[in-house]
């Protein structure tokens, strides 16, 4: 019994890494993807002036 709960340990673990990896990454791409749209906006507004 304890080497099935020492596998659904480290099972557990690999799931919630790549979660956390995949949340990352998702992040990663909001945060750029966020900052483009930002400084087209602020081109626009400068050309607006």
């Amino acid at each position: 019994m304890g080497l099935l709960k020492a596998g659904l340990r480290t099972a557990n673990a690999i799931v919630t890494l790549g979660g956390s990896l995949e949340l990352e990454h998702a992040k990663a791409s909001f945060e750029s993807t966020h900052a483009s749209y930002k400084t087209t906006y602020d081109e626009v507004t400068l050309i607006k002036a």
